[in-house]
């Protein structure tokens, strides 16, 4: 999994994700002669980061560093050998080399044997990068290591890109959820009065929780997973809300309960299904269950 599962979906001010990622990068190139790191390539396909960041800095999300920007990018031995050629005195630190070469030298004489530039975040490109933080999260970690934020933060921007209204609230079925997050196990929760530890998971450290797009009462799923408490083993059940699952199977000790929630084969409901479900696609949008 990386930002490609994120297709070509738009921020608020139009920046697609590689875009995003371009911006959260540019601190480190020049104007010309980058050589771009080799991920750009084998990992998303890129080979155009050059006309990638002309296009930001067209748009604004973008603006070049000046002389001193750019003095600050280079080794001493090259500021001093700049300095010997016109007689500048060259002791002292790296600021003093500078601040005088800034100060002794006209700027298009600077301008001449420096002519590369930094680049820049605007305040627009801050707020892009700061409001985006879950792509650059993405790109960092592995798949195995995505936090439950960064996957929940994806599921939610996938709502928002499909224009989905409402959400319902997935805890785990199983006797380590907490009693927080299995009372807000089946409720519908509006997207625009989402609230990350309130009504959204994460709701603590190490939360399992997840959402899924809500369609209305016609399209509910009619089964989902659960854990057998004793054998740890998953199964499918008829679709019910963590405390009805709690109050009818967690408690129960007897043989017909365990017998009832995990059914032997020849019922025809699989005792040990793979832990995550099937996909359920309610119409019309599709949304995975």
């Amino acid at each position: 999994m990386g930002i490609e599962r994120l297709g070509n979906k738009i921020s608020n001010r139009g920046l697609y994700p590689i875009e995003v990622l371009v911006l959260s990068y540019a601190h480190q190139y020049l104007t010309y002669g980058n050589s771009f790191q080799s991920f750009w390539g084998y990992k998303y396909g890129i080979d155009n980061v050059q006309e990638i960041l002309n296009s930001l800095l067209y748009r604004g999300f973008l603006r070049l560093g000046d002389l001193k920007a750019i003095l600050e990018r280079q080794t001493v031995p090259i500021l001093k050998e700049v300095m010997t050629s016109y007689g500048i005195d060259v002791k002292g630190n790296k600021p003093d080399l500078i601040q005088r070469l800034i100060s002794q030298l006209p700027e298009y004489e600077l301008t001449r044997r420096f002519p590369q530039r930094t680049y820049i975040r605007t305040d627009i490109g801050e707020a892009e990068v700061e409001e985006n933080w879950y792509i650059i999260e993405i790109h960092r970690e592995p798949p195995p290591k995505i936090s439950s934020a960064v996957s929940n933060e994806i599921e939610f921007q996938s709502y928002v890109g499909a224009g989905i209204q409402e959400y319902e609230f997935l805890a785990v079925l199983d006797s380590r959820t907490c009693p927080l997050c299995g009372s807000l196990d089946g409720k519908i929760f509006k997207l625009s009065e989402r609230m990350v530890g309130v009504n959204f998971p994460p709701i603590h450290e190490g939360c399992r929780c997840t959402t899924i797009g809500y369609f209305g009462k016609e399209y509910a799923p009619t089964a989902r997973s659960a854990r057998n408490p004793k054998t740890g083993k998953s199964a499918i059940i008829p679709n019910m809300t963590y405390k009805e699952w709690a109050k009818k199977y967690l408690a129960a000790e007897n043989s017909s309960a365990e017998k009832e929630i995990y059914p032997p084969p020849h019922t025809g409901i699989p005792c040990y299904p793979p832990p995550v479900p099937k996909p359920y696609y309610p119409p019309p949008t599709g949304r995975r269950y």
